[in-house]
């Protein structure tokens, strides 16, 4: 028998790849964990490997196309193994991205398998969690054709249609403000923006945001800074402020360790580790890739591994496994020179930190004079499902006094 090359679930929110590449053509011969193909998902682009050896023949070598998990895109035959006609899976190809093939994008999406008849009102088929999602959605679940035994709709018809609903407003004209020459342009979205996108718009809409924040006195963190930064020279090595706050969150999930938990649909996951998730732009959006453990590595370490984790963004080298866990990622805004933010969360995460650019200010000393102080603001996001109000205060607060007495941050 062939071995069936899928595509691969490398999240636990993913519901699709992108084919963006193929390294080996159909008919060829593939080594065991050569590379075989690029994906591209919401929050990576990343590099599969071949999982056996011998001749690949493909379902389909179109790229741009978005695959369910788990379906063929092709087989590989071992050497001297009969290849006749390909296994019935290729006969059904996944629906294309219609931004990538031009096609209507307010025309239903096709199915990767023939859908039954169209439920008729009053006589809906359709699991619990389909028509929960529709009625958060404001989808009538009777207007649906499912794809399941019977005609019964589940989850994948149901994010099919919010996919279809999504893609029409994108498509929609933009208002002719009354000159030709004013008309917008259309600017293609696709890949990790256009997923992303997406995300972020189902994040504000169905997690229940609320935000705190405070200002955070910096002139000894930025004092242990340049300290820090002399004694890694001779490495070249440098360290920056998102190091020093990374460290000072794993340090407060480690104390406050209810906070280290995420909202899973139908129960709390409290995580075993104080992992921070970074938020860093690539060439097609923003990645969050994740340094596990920061609280038991150095600053140096986090340092290190930030900038690796960056360039990997970057040039597109992010593997799957460095996007995934963490219940608290961090957005840093003072490249842009904003003072605060109210970042939005990314699901499955059930807090994001904002800090804003330093900036100086009057501020009573212990004698009640008047000094100048440095000082940023910082902002926590939070998903009220996962953390309460309170939970949510004490780990900002603590936060705040790992930066203010940076000291612990070096333990």
């Amino acid at each position: 028998m062939p071995t069936e090359v899928i595509m691969p679930k490398v999240d636990m929110d993913m519901s699709a790849g992108t084919v963006t590449a193929w390294h080996v053509q159909d008919g060829q011969r593939v080594e065991k964990s050569a590379p075989l193909f690029d994906i591209e998902t919401d929050k990576a682009s990343m590099e599969i490997e071949s999982p056996a050896a011998g001749v690949l023949r493909l379902a389909s070598s179109r790229t741009g196309v978005k695959v369910p998990i788990g379906c063929a895109v092709g087989w590989i035959f071992a050497d001297g193994e009969p290849q006749g006609p390909l296994p019935e899976a290729s006969v059904s190809e996944p629906a294309p991205d219609p931004a990538a093939s031009g096609q209507d994008a307010a025309a239903p999406p096709r199915a990767a398998h023939a859908p039954h008849a169209r439920n008729r009102p009053g006589k809906v088929r359709a699991s619990p969690l389909a028509k929960r999602l529709a009625r958060e959605a404001g989808i009538l679940i009777e207007t649906l054709a499912g794809t399941a035994a019977r005609g019964r709709v589940v989850r994948r018809d149901v994010e099919a249609a919010i996919a279809a609903a999504a893609d029409a407003s994108a498509a929609a004209p933009l208002p002719n403000p009354g000159k030709p020459d004013r008309a917008g342009r259309p600017v293609p979205l696709r890949g990790i923006r256009r997923d992303t996108a997406f995300r972020m718009a189902e994040s504000k809409r169905r997690a229940p945001h609320f935000h705190v924040r405070c200002g955070i006195r910096i002139d000894s963190l930025e004092a242990l800074l340049r300290e820090l930064n002399a004694a890694l020279a001779p490495t070249r090595l440098e360290a920056g402020v998102p190091d020093l706050v990374a460290k000072a969150c794993a340090l407060a999930l480690e104390a406050v360790p209810e906070a280290n938990q995420v909202w899973a649909g139908d129960r709390i996951l409290r995580m075993r580790a104080a992992d921070i998730v970074l938020t860093v732009p690539s060439g097609g959006g923003r990645l969050a890739p994740v340094i596990r453990d920061a609280g038991s590595k150095s600053v140096a370490a986090i340092a290190m591994e930030r900038q690796e984790l960056e360039a990997a963004a970057r040039s597109g080298g992010l593997k799957p496994e460095d996007c995934i866990g963490g219940a608290l990622a961090m957005a840093d805004y003072r490249v842009g020179g904003a003072t605060s933010a109210g970042a939005v969360l990314e699901p499955p995460r059930s807090s994001i930190l904002a800090i804003g650019a330093e900036f100086e200010e009057p501020m009573p000393n212990g004698s009640g004079v008047l000094q100048v102080a440095r000082s940023m603001v910082a902002e926590l996001g939070v998903d009220h499902r996962a953390l309460d109000g309170g939970t949510g205060a004490r780990l900002l607060g603590v936060i705040k006094r790992n930066l203010e007495a940076p000291a612990c941050l070096l333990i």
